[in-house]
């Protein structure tokens, strides 16, 4: 069965325990309720196998692109190429949308997610203000599309 990646709609209990176990794997500490809000604003775009949700991030539109923020898998899935089909899929749906896919990653410790980003075509963009130490990244113009996984999934 292959890993299928959707907006997280109408959340079932699984749903809600699978993304926990998700966010618990994030570089940095994320506040369940902070979890719990995005799932009921219908911000949470997930990857799932089985159905069972196993990478997700938040997804919020913007008027030229959507933005995409806290990018995690679960520990136990990684280097199965979950983050690639989910950022492969995003890709895909902005550029059909017309608008640009950004990634907000933070410069440190998730040095897994810059990689796979680079992997991707991604650029770093600009250090984002506020003293966060996070960056943006966004396709190059030669990367618009991808066709196959690079070696070492994220």
């Amino acid at each position: 069965m292959p890993i299928v990646s959707a907006l997280v709609q109408k959340p079932s209990s699984q749903d809600r325990i699978d993304i926990h176990k998700i966010f618990k794997d994030y570089p940095e500490p994320v506040a369940p309720e902070a979890v719990d809000a995005w799932l009921d604003a219908g911000e949470l775009y997930a990857a799932s196998f089985n159905d069972r949700l196993l990478g997700a991030c938040r997804l919020v539109a913007h008027a030229d692109y959507w933005q995409v923020d806290f990018l995690c898998v679960r520990a136990v899935t990684r280097k199965r190429g979950v983050a690639y089909k989910l950022l492969l899929d995003l890709q895909a749906l902005a550029q059909q949308s017309n608008r640009k896919l950004r990634c907000h990653v933070p410069a440190a410790p998730d040095l897994a997610a810059q990689n796979l980003l680079q992997k991707m075509g991604l650029h770093k963009l600009e250090l984002a203000t506020g003293g966060d130490n996070q960056y943006y990244w966004e396709p190059t113009p030669a990367a618009q599309s991808l066709q196959q996984a690079p070696d070492g999934h994220a």
